[in-house]
């Protein structure tokens, strides 16, 4: 049985929810959480980078102008402003 490539981690998650305020018309919450198991960087298989998580939060309003349907959204992504290496390239370059 060989190393595991580099790059390629064993969890990936993605889970996103959508709430209809009761308080507005056409105003939607979101949020989402992303999820990356630890990844491997050498051929070795002897440095990893760490799993790491991220957390984002929008808001999205739907509307009519000039009887036109428009849509207004704001994000924030990396809600709590963690610092991490998102992935490893083929030859171990991390960004």
């Amino acid at each position: 049985m060989g190393n595991r490539p580099i790059g390629l981690s064993d969890v990936q998650l993605h889970f996103g929810t959508e709430w209809d305020l009761p308080w507005g018309s056409g105003l939607i919450l979101n949020g989402s959480v992303l999820h990356t198991g630890r990844q491997l960087v050498d051929t070795a298989n002897a440095q990893a980078l760490p799993d790491w998580a991220r957390r984002d939060l929008g808001l999205r309003y739907s509307t009519l102008l000039e009887w036109r349907r428009t849509t207004f959204r704001a994000n924030v992504m990396n809600l709590t402003g963690t610092n991490y290496w998102t992935g490893v390239a083929s030859f171990g370059t991390f960004f």
